[in-house]
């Protein structure tokens, strides 16, 4: 799982991994490189350009909810503090848009994991952190700070399907920006948010 912040990528992973980074995609594959300028021309400059804070998540996976699992895609989630998530796939193979029809992606959302933007943010003292799990698993929920490093553990448990919340209210901490990391099964999704003393 690979993040941009920006123009610096980072990444989470556990204690000890090394990034397969001398791994090749097979033959007629597309680099993300290629693949987020896609998603980029879609739409997604645009959303970077008009709201703030924004933080995009990319990932190479199988299109686990299309109509074709066994199909590869680049997947990149547009996150903002100011704005609804945005959600690109391109086709790892030609490089094409996959189209997600309106009844399918209504679908789609009793399906992910969703982390909703905290509320307030920027904040202090606390912030309420809301989020949907599609089922029954092993949540954690942790606190990044911008150079990776976990600094807090919110949730660390087994949860029903649906939504929950919890309030995170830092202490001993500078002010600044602090990512949310949301993990259930094997699907994430992160947040930034904004502590103000």
């Amino acid at each position: 799982m690979v993040a941009m912040q920006g123009q610096y990528p980072m990444f989470y992973g556990d204690p000890g991994w090394t990034a397969p980074d001398t791994l090749t995609l097979p033959d007629l594959w597309i680099d993300s490189d290629s693949a987020i300028a896609v998603a980029e021309a879609a739409g997604g400059a645009t959303y970077r350009q008009t709201n703030d804070s924004v933080f995009v998540q990319a990932e190479l996976t199988r299109w686990w909810y299309g109509p074709d699992p066994s199909k590869s895609v680049w997947k990149f989630i547009y996150y903002s503090t100011t704005a609804p998530d945005e959600e690109y796939l391109v086709d790892a193979v030609n490089g094409n848009l996959v189209s997600i029809g309106d009844d399918f992606q209504s679908g789609l959302v009793a399906h992910r994991l969703r982390l909703f933007p905290s509320y307030p943010n920027p904040f202090n003292p606390a912030t309420q952190i809301r989020y949907h799990i599609p089922r029954a698993s092993k949540v954690e929920i942790a606190v990044y700070n911008m150079l990776g490093q976990k600094i807090s553990v919110l949730v660390n448990r087994k949860q029903t399907a649906g939504e929950h919340e919890v309030v995170w209210k830092p202490q001993g901490l500078a002010s600044g920006p602090y990512l949310i990391r949301l993990q259930s099964g094997n699907q994430q999704a992160v947040r930034k948010v904004v502590y103000m003393k």
